[in-house]
């Protein structure tokens, strides 16, 4: 197939130049952002392709366009939209475009594999380029992992969260979710792939009624995103990284656990950086390894040497206590108290303050992160009474019953999803509507929902 019916030439055009674009950060922008500082890529560039060249070369064989990326031309039809997303990729010396791309050579070979096996198209592989910037490490507010699942289609597709694992950032467990997910919503959107993508992202009742030139901001940031990105992904060639995985790869080997081991025990004991086990194993989120029959634990081959002789000190290893200064005695005994308002959420709580969610709850005793209005929270950090001084007196709205954290009653409409009702009030969540309402993800027109406002 000639090169030209398989992409413009004028979009090659931005690997040699590419266009000054003025653009406001959003949720794509971000997205991307996190995609160029992920542990995992940094560290394979590092060891393995410290040379990787920021302009890409055209790839000898150039696939011929299948039915998601012919539909995206239709969805997106915007040059302007293209050399946004092109200098997105192309900004900082290529951090977006080399991070995702030797990620890519890893996981789409390994994703295509699975959507063979159900018989998907093969171009779903690269969803996850617009979803989490190929990123096993992303999180947002809700959002995680690879596949960039939120907690609700978590919870459905059996993946674990808990506060020491989030099977989300397993590319093995969330992929397996993710293909199941696919192919329903691939029966459902037959022959129309494109709104299977929209539907992955912003949920069925969205995807049933939106149609091209008539999306918002956020999707046609998703769909110009995911057209650039997987373009130049695939049609690129960066230099043999795929093979560079294989020896990546060997450098380190799987180990049986039998107890829990802090990351401080593997670099103090077994001698491999946290910072390295941290990378490679994304689905572990509280510094601690766990034995698990779904998540494998691997080790530098170094480390795994040492662990089977020293495994016994490894895992009854006991950071020694530093040393207290009058300073940081002051700073974790004084304390001052904040009042939630409306609006809040803990996670902008705890960086207003410059300390931890899990400090936060475990300071206050909660067991999930779920603050109301007029709570009043004990916190203990050095700039803690600085920051409650200098924060903003917001004056009570009485008459507001978000102020007064009260509950409302909603009626379920035709298209409507948790998801969308979610959206409607700041602060509330699909998993949220579920919990407090003992219902799964099916709602129906007329059904009746509790709403607690924050």
């Amino acid at each position: 197939m000639p090169r030209s019916t398989v992409m413009c030439p004028a979009f090659f055009a931005f690997f040699a130049l590419v266009s000054a674009v003025s653009w406001a950060q959003s949720h794509q922008g971000a997205v991307l952002e996190l995609a160029g500082r992920q542990s995992f890529a940094k560290l394979f560039i590092k060891r393995e392709a410290p040379a990787l060249p920021c302009l890409p070369q055209l790839s000898n064989e150039l696939p011929a366009p299948g039915a998601l990326s012919l539909g995206l031309d239709e969805w997106v039809n915007d040059p302007a939209i293209d050399s946004k997303w092109v200098s997105r990729f192309f900004a900082d010396d290529c951090t977006v475009y080399k991070a995702a791309g030797v990620t890519a050579d890893l996981y789409v070979p390994l994703i295509e594999q699975l959507l063979t096996e159900k018989d998907l198209n093969l171009e779903y592989a690269w969803l996850p380029v617009a979803l989490s910037g190929m990123n096993p490490h992303y999180e947002d507010l809700n959002r995680a992992g690879l596949w960039a699942f939120d907690r609700l289609n978590a919870r459905i597709s059996g993946l674990k969260v808990t506060r020491f694992i989030d099977e989300r950032k397993s590319p093995a467990q969330a992929t397996n979710a993710a293909v199941v997910l696919l192919a329903l919503l691939d029966q459902r959107y037959h022959n129309d792939p494109v709104r299977v993508a929209i539907a992955l992202r912003f949920g069925m009742a969205y995807a049933d009624r939106c149609e091209p030139g008539t999306g918002d901001q956020a999707l046609i940031d998703y769909l110009g995103c995911l057209k650039v990105g997987m373009r130049l992904l695939q049609h690129t060639d960066r230099g043999g990284s795929a093979s560079a995985w294989v020896h990546f790869l060997t450098e380190f080997e799987e180990v049986e656990l039998t107890d829990t081991l802090r990351f401080d025990a593997v670099q103090s004991v077994l001698g491999m950086e946290a910072e390295t086990l941290a990378a490679l194993h994304p689905w572990f989120t509280n510094q601690v390894l766990l034995p698990d029959d779904r998540l494998p634990v691997v080790l530098s081959k170094s480390a795994a040497l040492a662990f089977e002789a020293l495994s016994d000190s490894a895992y009854a290893f006991v950071p020694a206590k530093k040393d207290v200064t009058p300073a940081s005695s002051v700073a974790e005994t004084a304390a001052t108290t904040y009042k939630v308002r409306s609006g809040d959420v803990l996670g902008a709580i705890a960086r207003r303050f410059g300390v931890r969610v899990s400090d936060l709850m475990a300071w206050n005793n909660l067991r999930s992160d779920r603050i109301n209005v007029g709570q009043v929270l004990t916190i203990f950090a050095r700039e803690a009474a600085l920051v409650a001084q200098e924060a903003p007196k917001l004056a009570p709205v009485e008459d507001s019953p978000m102020a007064q954290g009260q509950s409302l009653e909603y009626t379920v409409k035709e298209g409507d999803s948790l998801w969308l009702i979610a959206r409607k009030y700041p602060g509330v969540s699909a998993d949220d509507i579920m919990e407090w309402n003992s219902v799964g993800a099916s709602i129906r027109p007329g059904m009746k929902l509790i709403i607690y406002l924050p």
